[in-house]
């Protein structure tokens, strides 16, 4: 599943990031570029460095993205 849809950042990428030692969202920044671009994937960047699961991440505002296929398994 793409987390970073502007940077083609997928979850597996985030997690590897977060397994080899990204403790802040500064750290997801500059390995991976994430929320570089329009910052929609921040949140759930910031959530799966808690260990959350990133779908459960998704804010609820963003089901109808996740819904239409903006959000796409990888």
């Amino acid at each position: 599943m793409y987390v970073c849809l502007c940077n083609a950042v997928t979850e597996s990428e985030v997690r590897e990031a977060c397994d080899q030692g990204a403790e802040t969202l500064s750290d997801l920044q500059d390995s991976l570029g994430v929320a570089m671009g329009c910052g929609q994937c921040a949140p759930t960047c910031c959530a799966m460095l808690e260990g959350k699961d990133a779908m459960a991440a998704i804010p609820a505002s963003a089901s109808t993205a996740v819904s239409g296929s903006v959000i796409r398994r990888a």
